[in-house]
């Protein structure tokens, strides 16, 4: 069966077994990523500076650190927030999430590494990133990791 996609959860908070939530728009679906994408990039840049100026890390070490971190709530707030109406179980989704975000980062961090290595200030550095890559990554998500019920 499918259940609307607010509000819906019965007592105990979770779907019955076969049940999938409908999707809400791709306005409302992009709208949340945005919102996660920036408690993201606030997980991100906590994480980088304070390894970086609390622990004394260098900003090169420190960010994986925070990706890892940040990768770990994007996955699970996509799957529990954003992409409801999924009809693959956990593993089947955190190998495609893994997979596509493991390709993104290593480009990401390409690219960081080798602006901040060239000067530019990490900070800025950081947020430049994240606000292109949104869109890409809204893309990726839809359509590849956390598809639609039923789309193969």
């Amino acid at each position: 069966g499918s259940l609307p996609p607010e509000g819906t959860l019965p007592p105990g908070g979770s779907l019955p077994p076969g049940a999938v939530r409908t999707r809400g728009s791709a306005g409302r679906e992009f709208a949340l990523m945005v919102a996660i994408g920036l408690l993201s990039l606030g997980v991100t840049w906590a994480v980088t500076v304070g390894l970086s100026e609390g622990a004394g890390l260098d900003e090169r070490a420190s960010y994986p650190i925070a990706l890892v971190l940040a990768s770990t709530l994007n996955f699970f707030a996509c799957r529990h927030l954003i992409f409801e109406a999924t009809d693959d179980g956990l593993g089947a989704q955190a190998l495609r999430f893994a997979s596509a975000i493991i390709g993104f980062r290593i480009a990401v961090f390409a690219v960081y590494a080798g602006v901040v290595s060239a000067g530019a200030d990490y900070q800025v550095t950081l947020v430049a990133i994240a606000a292109v890559s949104v869109v890409l990554k809204f893309l990726v998500a839809k359509f590849l990791v956390f598809r639609a019920a039923g789309a193969r």
